[in-house]
């Protein structure tokens, strides 16, 4: 077995990105190397303070009974707020490290590496590119709804009657703060996590096809896959590792935020004009969009990383290899595979995986179950 790229040939950069990368490159939150570097500093320091201020505002200057739509209401915007300030940070080191890059130079060094340079199913990143820009226009629509609704009507929030003769405006502002970080950063996170579980992909099928072949008894053959199994691991954990703070925390002030707001649609629909009752179940599809969006791509990633080693121990010359070399190969492998030492921890709860992420829905249905028996007995 041969590679078909020759080993001298130079390394080509695939466009995985597209026109993401260009609309970083005009962000105000590129804070890379640039003329006007101080300035997209001070903007992504600004509207950091500005999110911290919004939750603060909701959680300490804005009165609402527990459990009330006030309640549940400022809960949702604090902690989107959260999540966004979240977003912000992550966007200012990607950006001043140029991460896209070299996450795209990274991606064409394993496309070397491989048997076919080329898979069309695997290659071709237009097509989700375009499913993630559609599935992210929800955000900006919403977030911008709400909070025109609350600029239109003078309220800090509808479900209290705190009251400010300001603070509505810079609400607002900030909200399209919140709206534009989530709709630039989330898809560049989905597609780095699927371009990553695509490379594991392609690296099972062509390792399943050389065992079917019965070329892994072949020591270099062999050895060259565990040498491209190594960058990779190396890849991969070196983005899991830099996007440890935010996959811990991001994803759990989600599902808060999901909590809230589906208590609040499914029970607090009384007086509640049609309009912002609409975009609150437009804010509830934003959080479980955002929420997905995370934790999904980066639960593909371990899944195909994972199944290297059911493909390994299905070879039946390998598992009863008598060439120490061959076996000790194939241990590592096998090894490497099953114990990855970097994993995305939500919170440091639970790592992302799909039965995990399937069992965190579960729980917000049943703590909205319990909100909602809570509710009725406080106001019966």
């Amino acid at each position: 077995m041969s590679t078909i790229i020759p080993e001298d040939a130079p390394i080509a950069t695939p466009n995985i990105f597209g026109f993401y990368r260009y609309i970083w490159k005009i962000s105000p939150y590129n804070c890379g190397k640039k003329p006007l570097r101080v300035f997209f500093l001070f903007f992504s320091l600004a509207s950091f303070l500005a999110m911290i201020f919004r939750a603060w505002w909701m959680f300490y200057m804005v009165d609402a009974s527990i459990l009330s739509f006030g309640w549940s209401e400022r809960n949702l915007y604090a902690f989107i707020s959260m999540e966004s300030f979240s977003c912000v940070i992550a966007l200012y080191f990607m950006t001043s490290k140029d991460t896209l890059k070299r996450f795209e130079q990274g991606i064409g060094m394993l496309k070397k590496m491989r048997i076919n340079p080329y898979y069309e199913k695997y290659d071709e990143y237009s097509a989700l590119r375009r499913k993630t820009f559609l599935l992210k226009v929800p955000i900006p629509i919403f977030f911008i709804g709400c909070s025109g609704f609350l600029v239109y009507k003078k309220l800090v929030i509808f479900g209290s009657d705190s009251q400010s003769s300001w603070y509505y405006y810079v609400d607002a502002g900030i909200m399209i703060l919140c709206a534009y970080v989530n709709f630039i950063y989330l898809p560049v996170h989905g597609i780095m996590q699927n371009a990553l579980a695509r490379e594991f992909h392609v690296f099972n099928d062509e390792l399943k096809n050389a065992s079917e072949n019965k070329e892994l008894v072949n020591p270099q053959i062999l050895q060259k896959f565990a040498d491209r199994q190594v960058k990779l691991f190396e890849i991969t954990n070196r983005i899991t590792e830099r996007l440890h703070g935010f996959m811990s925390s991001a994803p759990f002030l989600t599902f808060t935020a999901l909590t809230n707001v589906t208590y609040l649609v499914t029970n607090l629909r009384e007086g509640v004009p049609t309009y912002y009752y609409v975009c609150m179940i437009g804010m509830m599809i934003c959080c479980i969009i955002i929420s997905s969006n995370l934790l999904y791509p980066a639960a593909f990633v371990q899944e195909a990383m994972l199944h290297t080693s059911t493909v390994l121990m299905n070879d039946p010359f390998l598992h009863h290899s008598q060439d120490p070399k061959i076996y000790s190969t194939y241990r590592i492998m096998v090894d490497r595979s099953q114990k990855n030492r970097s994993v995305n921890l939500v919170i440091q709860i639970f790592s992302v995986n799909r039965k995990n992420i399937e069992r965190a829905y579960f729980v917000i249905t049943n703590i909205v179950l319990v909100m909602s028996v809570l509710q009725k007995i406080l106001i019966s």
